[in-house]
């Protein structure tokens, strides 16, 4: 789902075919970097040490628990079936919810989750 957030149980996962991948793999990853907050937009393969995860950011990264659900919704307007991905962050030491569920298929879900993260580290 996200990379380099806390992973999430599933009990079970569903392939639509064989040999697709584990739907929402790494689907979502979080550019690291303490010197600039330049937006970044680039498909090159990039080394994980430019990505926010335990490698990089251990402390920050163990006082956070994430929750990541891709929700069915009907779009009643459209009469098709959308999916939402969705994501929450507790602190881990007291389990409040520090960021509320976000919808990251949006794009200001992701604006949130990335001002959370900046506004955090």
């Amino acid at each position: 789902a996200v990379k380099g957030l806390s992973s999430d149980s599933l009990s079970t996962v569903h392939f639509p075919s064989p040999g697709t991948t584990f739907p929402d793999d790494r689907r979502f990853a979080l550019r690291w970097d303490e010197q600039t907050s330049q937006r970044f937009q680039s498909k090159e393969w990039m080394n994980k040490g430019n990505f926010l995860c335990a490698f990089t950011a251990p402390q920050l990264l163990s006082q956070l628990e994430s929750r990541y659900e891709i929700r069915e919704v009907d779009d009643r307007i459209l009469k098709e079936a959308k999916q939402q991905r969705w994501l929450t962050i507790r602190d881990r030491a007291t389990q409040r919810e520090v960021l509320p569920w976000t919808d990251l298929s949006q794009k200001e879900g992701r604006r949130s989750l990335s001002e959370f993260l900046s506004d955090f580290s």
